[in-house]
């Protein structure tokens, strides 16, 4: 006779050894992601003023489960080689983002300025001058320009905080040049620049 066929408890013993090394190596591989140093890089020029013009809690660094979950949200369907491995089109329809283009230049006004109690980020609304006002259209929703709508947001990931001398000083009313990654975050359904990567002061 032929070869015995397994039988079913042995392959569910063996799916559930498959299933247990995409779970180790997925664990493994966001502790990497959270851990691993930032590149660095200049994210604004020196202070310019004597004294602090916010009150930012720079002191609050987030939640280590908040920090470490980000490690899994993938940049768009087909990115697969993450954390969330074959799950990212599931977690990136829910949760990631689609990356509009990697580097743009914006000018606006701050309306707003805090610290994400979750994961330490520091985010900022804009309001955007007439001619960047695009940048806050979502794609796929006309109304947007029919409307005006000029409000992006812009995030600094909390591991790299520390590229931007400039935070201590930011203050809502200020008009402000931010660079970096041009997005659409599913998860809070808005256009933002995540992560930034530039930021300084426009004298007016």
């Amino acid at each position: 006779g032929g070869p015995m066929s397994p039988t079913p408890r042995r392959r569910l013993r063996r799916a559930a050894k498959a299933v247990l090394l995409i779970l180790t190596v997925s664990f493994v591989w966001a502790m990497a992601r959270l851990y691993w140093p930032p590149e660095r890089f200049t994210g604004s020029p020196p202070r310019r003023y004597a004294e602090r013009r916010n009150a930012l809690r720079l002191d609050h660094h987030g939640e280590w489960l908040s920090r470490f979950g980000k490690t899994f949200r993938p940049s768009g369907f087909s990115d697969l080689f993450g954390p969330a491995l074959f799950a990212s089109p599931i977690v990136h329809y829910f949760a990631g983002w689609d990356v509009y283009e990697p580097h743009v230049c914006v000018e606006g006004r701050i309306k707003s300025l805090s610290v994400a109690q979750d994961d330490g980020d520091i985010g900022m609304h804009l309001a955007l001058v007439p001619r960047d006002a695009r940048y806050a259209w979502r794609r796929g929703e006309p109304d947007d320009a029919r409307l005006g709508r000029n409000d992006l947001v812009v995030e600094i990931d909390e591991n790299i905080r520390e590229f931007f001398p400039i935070v201590p000083e930011l203050a809502v009313g200020d008009r402000v040049l931010v660079c970096g990654r041009w997005v659409y975050d599913r998860g809070h359904d808005h256009n933002e620049i995540h992560p930034a990567r530039w930021i300084q002061f426009i004298d007016e």
